[in-house]
Parts: structure tokens; sequence; C-alpha cells
């Protein structure tokens, strides 16, 4: 049985002997394109369903940091570049501005035990725009020093 997987800006493709495939998974329809990603974005971000709009939770509560978390490029959404514009086009609408004032914004490249990805490849995935609104930083899941607690597993752990 041959397969075919996404897998960063490219495919990777395998074979296996049949009797060593239990079965396969996959989606039971075909989700279609929306035709502008953008304004169905922002009328989500202006109407959301059970909560208040973005630009009125930030309003209300003045925050003086805003963490916006990132997948990392093994994740199969190519259309970051398009999401992030309008998220930041409703930062802007409250009075954000890029890299200034009183509020800091944080993109946060949440990569988990991924590789890092090079800056051409933050680029292209997350699109100048977010660069020059906020800072980018890679999440390290290994560097302690970087990380807060925010309590413990009924385990005890950390």
């Amino acid at each position: 049985m041959n397969f075919k997987f996404k897998y960063g800006q490219s495919e990777i493709e395998f074979s296996l002997e049949d009797k060593n495939v239990l079965g396969v998974l996959s989606l039971s329809k075909t989700v279609e394109k929306l035709p502008d990603l953008k304004s169905a974005i922002t009328n989500s971000l202006k109407n959301p369903i059970g909560a208040s709009p973005l630009v009125e939770l930030i309003k209300e509560n003045n925050p003086k940091k805003i963490a916006v978390i990132l997948e990392d490029i093994t994740r199969p959404n190519r259309d970051y570049n398009v999401i992030l514009s309008a998220l930041i086009a409703e930062l802007k609408e409250v009075g954000l501005q890029p890299k200034s004032g009183t509020t800091q914004v944080k993109f946060v490249i949440a990569y988990g035990t991924h590789r890092k990805q090079t800056e051409e490849e933050s680029l292209n995935l997350y699109g100048q725009e977010t660069f020059d609104f906020g800072e980018v930083v890679n999440h390290d899941c290994d560097d302690r020093k970087h990380l807060s607690s925010v309590g413990l597993l009924s385990d005890g752990e950390d």
C-alpha cells in the first residue's frame, strides 16, 4: 500500500506491505476552502460565538502584554499569513502599533520538541507583516530558565 504525507513544504511518500496495514483513517468529507479567508477570519473575530469580540476584550482588559501562540511548520496550515494579517488588523483597530506603545505583542512559535524553523521558513509561513508588528519568539521547551510554573500536576510534577 502506498502512502503520501504532507511534510513542511513538501511531501513524503512510502510503501508498506498490505499485511502490515491494519487500516487507514481518513476524513469522511472534503472541506472546501473559503473564497475569502481574511473576511471570514475578520468576521469571526468581530462576531465570535459565545464571547465578546476581540477588540472589546482588549479595550476592557487593557493588557500590557499579548501573546499569540503559533503552530510550527510541521502543521499543515499554509494560510497563516492571511489569518495573522486579519488578527493584526484587529489589534491595530484598538490602537496597538507595530513594536511600540504600552502593549507588547509577542508571537510565540510553539515547537514542542520539533526542530526550530529557519528565519526564512518563519517569514514564508507567518508573513513579513507579523515580524514587523510584534516580536516573534522561538519557544524552547527545554530551556527551563525561560519557563514559568503555572502549578503542579495531580502527581506533584511541575
